[in-house]
C-alpha cells in the first residue's frame, strides 16, 4: 500500500453563496488553494453539489479543509475516477474543529467505485431543520467514517447508512452527537474500538433501527448511546466480538430479527414492533431493572427464542409484562413463549397482566421452568337474572359468549352437599341473552353458572 499523500485545501465560506449547482472538485485544479477566490471559474462551492472526480487522483489520494473557514455543501459524490489513487483509499477531510467540513444531504459513493473511502477528521451537519442527511454507499470498497468529532447546525431528523448490497461501512470515530434516528438500510456496519473510554454516541444518541437485512457488528471497547436499538426481521446485531464477551445494554432492545452473541439486558426489552418472535443466537441475562414485555393475540403472540443450548437468565425483581391486547384470547391453549433455551435460570414475581378482556387471565407457573403461559377463560359474571315463574319453576339467564359452553348447577344447601347440573350435557352461548328453567319443589336452592 503505497504512503498517504494529502491535499491542503484552505475553504474560506461564508453560508451566504452563489445559487445552487453542481461543481466539479478535481484534484490537479485545487490544489493547495488558499481561498474561494482561487478556485477554478472563481466560484466558491458553498451550498453547492460537489463531485470528486479526475485529473491529478492518481498521486494525489486527499481532500482535507485548511485552517481557516468551513467547506459547506448540499451534497458530496465520490465517482470512479479516484479508483486510480496508488493507496487503497480516497479521503475527505475536516482539518480541525475550526474548519469542519459540513455537509447538508450526506455523501454518495457511485457503484463503480473500488476504493476504500475515508470520512475523517471534523465534520458537521450544515442541517438547517429537521435535516435527513444519507451515506449512500454503493462501491464494492469499504466507506470508512474516520470521524473525529461531529458539529451540529440546526436539528437532525434522520441520518440514514444506505446500501443495494450490503455495502461495508467502518465505524471507528469516537463522538457522533446527532440526536435523531439512525436508520441502517441495506448495509454490513462494523463499530471498532480497539481501547476502552468513556461512552460515548458512535451512530447518534435517538433510535437505531436496522432495516433491509443489514447487519451491525460491535467489536473490542464499542459502545453505543442511542435511547433504543430496533432489529426488524431479517436484520442481524452481532456483539459476539465485544471486549469480555458479554455485551451490556440499558436502553430499550426489542425486534424480530437475530442477536448474536450473550447480552446482559439491564433496560426494556421485547419482540416488535408487532407480535413476532425475536430471535437469540447467545446467551442472554435479563437484569432485575429490565422489564420484558410480550403481546399475546388470538392464535399469535411475542416469542423471546433461542437457536439452542444457551442459557436465560432471570434475576429476581425483573418485570414480566403481557399485554392481551384486549382480545378473546384461546382458553387452556399454551403458549411457549421463551423457546428453544437449553435451560432458564432463575425466576421472578413480578408478573405484570395488561389488556386482558374480562374473564381472562394467565397461568404463568411454568413460565421460568419450560417458558409457557397459558390463557384461562373464567367466563362471564354469574347470572344476570333470576326469577320464580311460578311455585315451582326457577329461570336463571345470563349473557352468553358464541361458541362458549356452560353448565347451570344447583344444590339445596350452600355449605354441604355437591352442585349437580340441572340440564344435561353443556349449554351454548349464543352471543346474547341464555336462559335456562328448573323445575323443582325444594323450599330453597342455590345456582351457579360455570362456563366448561
Amino acid at each position: 500500500m503505497g504512503k498517504t499523500r494529502y491535499i491542503y485545501i484552505c475553504l474560506l465560506a461564508a453560508l451566504a453563496g452563489t445559487a445552487s449547482g453542481s461543481y466539479t472538485f478535481t484534484g490537479a485544479q485545487n490544489n493547495q488553494l488558499l481561498t474561494a477566490t482561487n478556485w477554478v471559474e472563481n466560484v466558491s462551492p458553498v451550498n453547492q453539489h460537489l463531485v470528486f472526480a479526475d485529473n491529478g487522483w492518481t498521486s494525489r489520494n486527499m481532500v482535507t479543509t485548511g485552517g481557516a473557514g468551513y467547506l459547506y455543501a448540499l451534497s458530496m459524490t465520490v465517482n470512479s475516477n479516484v479508483n486510480s489513487v496508488t493507496t487503497d483509499e480516497f479521503q475527505i477531510n475536516g482539518w480541525t474543529a475550526t474548519s469542519r467540513v459540513f455537509c447538508y444531504n450526506g455523501v454518495s459513493v457511485d457503484a463503480d467505485v473500488s476504493k476504500n473511502v475515508r470520512l475523517s477528521g471534523y465534520w458537521g451537519f450544515n442541517a438547517g431543520v429537521n435535516a435527513n442527511p444519507v451515506f449512500q454507499h454503493y462501491g464494492s470498497g469499504i466507506l470508512q467514517m474516520q470521524v473525529s468529532q461531529y458539529g451540529l447546525v440546526g436539528t437532525i431528523n434522520s441520518v440514514r447508512f444506505k446500501g443495494n448490497n450490503l455495502n461495508k461501512v467502518s465505524v471507528t470515530t469516537f463522538s457522533q452527537n446527532w440526536i435523531g434516528t439512525t436508520i441502517l438500510d441495506n448495509v454490513d456496519m462494523a463499530i471498532a474500538r480497539p481501547t476502552a473510554g468513556a461512552t460515548t454516541n458512535a451512530i447518534g444518541s435517538g433510535l437505531l433501527d436496522l432495516t433491509a437485512g443489514s447487519k451491525l457488528s460491535l467489536t473490542g471497547y464499542a459502545v453505543l448511546g442511542n435511547s433504543e436499538i430496533q432489529i426488524e426481521n431479517g436484520t442481524v446485531f452481532d456483539v459476539s466480538g465485544i471486549a469480555g464477551g458479554v455485551f451490556t445494554n440499558a436502553t430499550l432492545l426489542q425486534g424480530k430479527g437475530t442477536v448474536v452473541g450473550d447480552i446482559y439486558q439491564t433496560g426494556a426489552l421485547r419482540a416488535g414492533p408487532g407480535i413476532g418472535t425475536f430471535t437469540f443466537q447467545g446467551g442472554l441475562a435479563v437484569a432485575e431493572t429490565s422489564s420484558v414485555g410480550f403481546e399475546l393475540g388470538t392464535g399469535s403472540y411475542d416469542v423471546l427464542a433461542n437457536d439452542g443450548g444457551d442459557t436465560l437468565v432471570v434475576a429476581e425483581g425483573s418485570e414480566w409484562k403481557f399485554n392481551g391486547m384486549g382480545a378473546e384470547l384461546l382458553n387452556g391453549i399454551p403458549m411457549t413463549v421463551l423457546a428453544g433455551w437449553g435451560s432458564i435460570s432463575g425466576s421472578s414475581t413480578n408478573i405484570v397482566l395488561t389488556n386482558f378482556a374480562e374473564g381472562y387471565s394467565l397461568d404463568t407457573s411454568e413460565l421460568f421452568t419450560s417458558g409457557v403461559v397459558t390463557v384461562r377463560y373464567s367466563g362471564p359474571p354469574p347470572a344476570s337474572q333470576i326469577s320464580v315463574a311460578d311455585s315451582n319453576s326457577v329461570v336463571i339467564c345470563w349473557d352468553g359468549g358464541t361458541n362458549k359452553a356452560y353448565a347451570v348447577q344447583r344444590k339445596t344447601d350452600l355449605l354441604f352437599g355437591t352442585w349437580s347440573n340441572v340440564v344435561e350435557g353443556v349449554i351454548s352461548g349464543n352471543g346474547g341473552m341464555v336462559c335456562v328453567t328448573n323445575d323443582t319443589s325444594a323450599s330453597q336452592a342455590f345456582y351457579q353458572v360455570v362456563f366448561e
